[in-house]
């Protein structure tokens, strides 16, 4: 069982991380789109 929980728990944060990845890529994209003046 403890083996089950925590390979569950290393799922989940890789899960966060790509989330937490793609989130602040996008963070990025939308201020250099607001720098060049298209939106």
């Amino acid at each position: 069982m403890p083996e089950f929980l925590a390979h569950r728990d290393e799922v989940f944060f890789e899960h966060l991380l790509r989330d937490l990845s793609n989130y602040l890529r996008n963070v990025k994209e939308r201020k250099g789109k607001l720098k060049e003046g298209k939106i």
